[in-house]
């Protein structure tokens, strides 16, 4: 149970539509909610317990778990038990490796997104050396998940929130082109032994009619597109509550 909620303020408003949510959700649900600052947090002035959730950006909410000795959790991305679903390959390089492969010119147009720090980077299509600009600022070892490219023409969230759907948001291309229930389902079925207390389901329709996976988000991690405040808030609290009670407490 949550003693209380710190939601993130970017000089003086709230930082984001989604804690906006969060406040909103927090507030209908009783639950104390206070403000913090990315400086306030950085330098130690927030009163962090293991019962004070931290909404904010990604940054913001793993330095919080960090400072209270719990281990951020990876990138969902897309799971080897949902491989059913993907529909084009997947597998794993570095920079350095891709940008190899292109300066031979060997490279073909991949996506790529970040493997093991979650949202490092906003995914993206590599198809030629100047495409590499974007993240020309990380090492050249960082790991990544990539994909072949696949063209969606609509993509929608389904919000998952302990195996129960709670919410549905679209968030790109045709919105009268719905991904097929009957996947959407079985993927959260097949999901069940290693998913998490809530999270974020993303599938796309392609031009051909398929329904494919594009990405599972964690609930640190998610946009809204409309959820309700309430319902936002109960998954942000099941799954810090998951993530701090998976986890021993430090010496």
């Amino acid at each position: 149970m949550l003693s209380k909620v710190y939601i993130q303020r970017m000089e003086g408003e709230i930082a984001s539509d989604a804690c906006y949510v969060a406040w909103r959700g927090f507030q209908r649900k009783g639950v104390p909610t206070s403000f913090f600052q990315w400086p306030e947090l950085k330098a130690g002035e927030v009163s962090l317990t293991r019962d004070t959730l931290v909404v904010g950006g990604m940054i913001e909410v793993f330095h919080a778990m960090k400072t209270l000795g719990i281990q951020p959790p990876p990138p969902l991305n897309l799971p080897e038990c949902l491989s059913a679903y993907r529909g084009r390959r997947i597998w794993n390089s570095t920079f350095g490796e891709l940008h190899r492969q292109f300066r031979a010119g060997a490279g073909q147009s991949v996506f790529v997104k970040p493997l093991t720090v979650a949202k490092a980077f906003t995914g993206y299509v590599i198809a030629g050396l100047d495409d590499f600009e974007p993240t020309i600022h990380l090492p050249a070892h960082t790991q990544l998940q990539c994909s072949d490219v696949v063209e969606f023409i609509s993509e929608w969230r389904y919000f998952v929130h302990r195996q129960q759907i709670v919410g549905l948001g679209f968030y790109a291309g045709d919105v009268f082109r719905h991904p097929d229930t009957t996947v959407v389902r079985g993927a959260i079925d097949s999901y069940e032994a290693e998913a998490p207390a809530a999270y974020g389901l993303d599938f796309g329709v392609t031009a051909d009619g398929r329904t494919l996976l594009v990405e599972v988000n964690d609930a640190f991690a998610l946009g809204c597109y409309g959820l309700g405040a309430v319902e936002y808030a109960s998954m942000l609290e099941a799954r810090w509550l998951e993530v701090v009670g998976n986890q021993p407490e430090t010496p």
